[in-house]
């Protein structure tokens, strides 16, 4: 894949691959979430609205008015003072909540029981942890820019939260009348005793002025005449803070609230927590994100190649043939893949191998190689499928007419061998080789080491003896094909490699990690520079078929038609 491009087919295909992934990740977080549902316990809130008016409640000055900048001060301040602990302490004294279980002593789930351990520890005081209990399941706060403000109480019994959502809105407010009209009270007895000092010097001023009036042998003054200066201050004085205190008085009896509750909380009828099924759509999404990263990065660290033009452009530009996976017919007797070469010339499986022929043709032509090629079968890693290509592409070889032998040269495990219905022992053996025939093409094959049907099973002969073998048979042979064992797993790939003509380094799709192929590539190109390497992307996925051999609509539709002569 290119640098700074994504490949969106590339990118489902490895998802589609890395399944299991995907659905094992969902199906744990699905579990989580099973188990989220299930300790979080149903909440139901009710909400009491309480409308604030900021203009003073002042029935003899109605006509005063207010800032607006003011009133969202005053109205945000009387929602700091419902969540305050002086409103809150009065409504758990009032509704008794300390000795309310769900606050004194509140039941935890068991999320909660067990983060408990990293949790502050709880008050002492069961007053105290009942206004712990309030305060948490309680919230204020102002709607918008309006004047109400919604004061909401989330519990697991409707109508407690209810009640108790009212109780609060109700506290406020007479707590709120109270200390208004406290504090006019405490200003009217003040102004008051003002005034009756006020009163008492009007008094002395008068008697002082009478007894200076008697002492000139007058009679004594008519305080409706005209007052001296001093005396005429302090009786506006005493009149005026009489004025004050009368108004306070009044006042007092006429104080109404800043605040009334114009929509009571009502008990919920459903609960107002997340559904279950929100709960399990969150996790299952969660899951699906987690598999499908997992599965990328799989498939991009350490995943393998599934198209031929990803695995040709990693590699260099090389050759790549893309060998298709096939269901096999058990009841036409094809027992391995490489029975369908002989078997439907036409099949896509059968197709993949005549073009893996003709790119191991051409690079024997680059090196001008002509009878007696020498062609090497490995791979990176066992378990490729390498044995079963190997058969596959000496069949296809040798239904051409080229006299072909394979030798099987695999010391750990006898495919070929095995693939092989019937031995042949009129061929001769060399060297503890034994020599078979193929009942289904003209393909030779012989069995170098390690096979079941060798006179010296498990006998492993050193590379020169191996090497002898095979540069004898290209003397009689157009071409000699050799299944090794994996490179990873023996140095006889890399030593025939060396005397080879070319190699074909088989992979399989989508499981064999990039770094194995990467590291198979290195290692032949250091052992044998200038080896012709053709790669074979073993069990693709076959590509939509688009085109179906055999005569086209037009040509049926001529052949089928009737003759009116």
């Amino acid at each position: 894949m290119d640098e700074g491009h994504i490949d969106l087919g590339a990118a489902l295909s490895a998802i589609w691959r890395r399944r299991v992934w995907v659905a094992g990740a969902t199906a744990a977080c699905l579990v989580a979430g099973l188990i989220h549902a299930w300790a979080t316990p149903a909440r139901f809130s009710a909400t009491a609205l309480v409308y604030v008016d900021p203009r003073p409640s002042n029935l003899l000055a109605p006509e005063v008015e207010s800032a607006g900048a003011t009133d969202m001060a005053r109205i945000a301040s009387a929602a700091e003072i419902m969540r305050s602990d002086a409103v809150l302490g009065a409504v758990v004294q009032a509704e008794r909540l300390d000795a309310d279980p769900r606050f004194a002593s509140p039941t935890r789930g068991p999320i909660n029981a067990a983060l408990s351990l990293t949790a502050r520890p709880a008050a002492p005081d069961p007053a105290l942890r009942a206004l712990d209990g309030l305060r948490a399941a309680t919230g204020v706060e102002q709607r918008g820019q309006t004047h109400l403000v919604a004061v909401e109480v989330r519990l697991d019994d409707p109508q407690r939260a209810a009640h108790l959502a009212n109780a609060v809105a109700r506290t406020y407010i007479e707590q709120e009348t109270l200390a208004r009209t406290a504090t006019i009270f405490s200003a009217g007895e003040i102004l008051r005793e003002r005034a009756e000092q006020a009163g008492r010097a009007l008094q002395t001023t008068r008697g002082e002025r009478d007894a200076q009036g008697a002492a000139q042998g007058g009679a004594a003054a008519d305080p409706r005449s005209d007052l001296d200066p001093v005396e005429a201050i302090a009786r506006t004085h005493y009149e005026t803070l009489l004025a004050r205190s009368v108004e306070f008085a009044a006042r007092t009896d006429l104080q109404m609230p800043d605040a009334r509750l114009v929509s009571p909380a009502t008990p919920p009828a459903r609960p107002s927590g997340t559904e279950p099924a929100l709960i399990l759509g969150f996790w299952g999404l969660i899951g699906l994100m987690l598999g499908t990263g997992a599965a990328l990065t799989r498939e991009t660290v350490a995943g393998g190649f599934a198209k031929a033009t990803v695995m040709s452009g990693c590699l260099g530009g090389r050759p790549v043939i893309a060998i298709p996976e096939e269901h096999l017919d058990w009841a036409a007797d094809q027992w391995s893949p490489a029975d369908i070469v002989t078997a439907d010339s036409r099949a896509p499986y059968a197709q993949a191998l005549h073009r893996l022929q003709l790119a191991v043709r051409s690079a024997l032509d680059r090196r001008g190689v002509g009878r007696g090629a020498l062609i090497v079968v490995s791979s990176g890693a066992p378990g490729e499928g390498r044995s079963t290509l190997a058969l596959a592409l000496a069949r296809s070889l040798a239904i051409t007419g080229a006299r072909t032998l394979l030798v099987d040269a695999d010391g750990q495990a006898d495919f070929a061998g095995a693939l092989i219905p019937a031995p042949n022992d009129a061929l001769p053996s060399d060297r503890g080789a034994r020599a078979m025939s193929d009942l289904q093409s003209p393909l030779e094959i012989l069995l170098a080491r390690g096979s079941a049907v060798n006179d010296q099973p498990g006998r492993i002969p050193d590379h020169e003896g191996l090497a002898g073998v095979v540069e004898g048979a290209r003397q009689g042979y157009d071409f000699v094909v050799v299944d090794t064992p994996p490179i990873s797993h023996g140095v006889d790939a890399l030593a025939l490699g060396s005397r080879a003509d070319a190699m074909v380094l088989v992979a399989q799709s989508q499981d064999t990690p990039r770094s194995v192929v990467e590291d198979a590539v290195h290692a032949i190109e250091t052992t044998a520079p200038g080896l012709e390497l053709v790669l074979a992307l073993n069990r693709a996925r076959p590509p939509r078929p688009r085109y179906r051999p055999g005569p086209s609509t037009f040509l049926r539709s001529r052949t089928n038609r009737p003759d009116l002569s």
